[in-house]
């Protein structure tokens, strides 16, 4: 019998994460079922609730995965460069849009939103300390993930530096103001 190796592990969640993904391309969600992403990825039943308790825990993992990465990156970030963590996130969307293509459809984009509301929070307690934060991570979450998930939608036609200059001039220039405002007002 062959040993199972680190790599083959790993191999296998992904080919898992893979296949879902690409079957929600074309497939709603609500009509995949794990026996059908097993005999995409290659993989047994047994292999794939190894690695996940449902279809909905695979894109959990994987988008978490993902966020995790990214706030890897992002810690070093000055929080004077807000520009530069949105470059950040529009790449890793690119980098991963083979999983986003499938991972917005609409009976599960609540997953990935749950993670960009986090994103978004952390986002803005890195450059105001937390200050009036909630209302503007909801609006700035549901923004990010509308134009994220149109970006998605369109197959990513355009790069990742022209929807990062996009989403920041439309949520940075003008959000940001506001929300000095709203703190400054809170304040007297």
């Amino acid at each position: 019998m062959e040993r199972k190796t680190y790599k083959n592990v790993i191999e296998n969640k992904n080919c898992i994460i893979v296949a879902l993904a690409e079957m929600m391309k074309s497939t709603p969600f609500s009509e995949i079922k794990v026996v059908d992403v097993c005999k995409k990825a290659g993989v047994s039943k047994n292999t794939f609730y190894r690695h996940f308790t449902g279809l909905s825990d695979v894109i959990y993992q994987a988008v978490g995965e993902i966020d995790e990465q990214l706030f890897a990156s992002v810690a070093n970030i000055s929080a004077e460069n807000p520009k530069l963590i949105i470059d950040l996130i529009c790449n890793a969307w690119y980098k991963n849009r083979v999983l986003f293509r499938g991972f917005t459809q609409s009976s599960v984009i609540y997953i990935t939103q749950e993670f960009i509301k986090k994103d978004a929070e952390k986002f803005f307690c890195l450059l105001h300390g937390g200050d009036g934060i909630e209302f503007f991570s909801e609006f700035s979450s549901a923004a990010l993930c509308s134009f994220l998930c149109l970006w998605s939608r369109h197959d990513f036609a355009d790069s990742p530096e022209k929807i990062s200059l996009l989403i920041y001039k439309c949520l940075c220039e003008n959000v940001f103001d506001a929300m000095r405002s709203f703190i400054a007002a809170q304040d007297c």
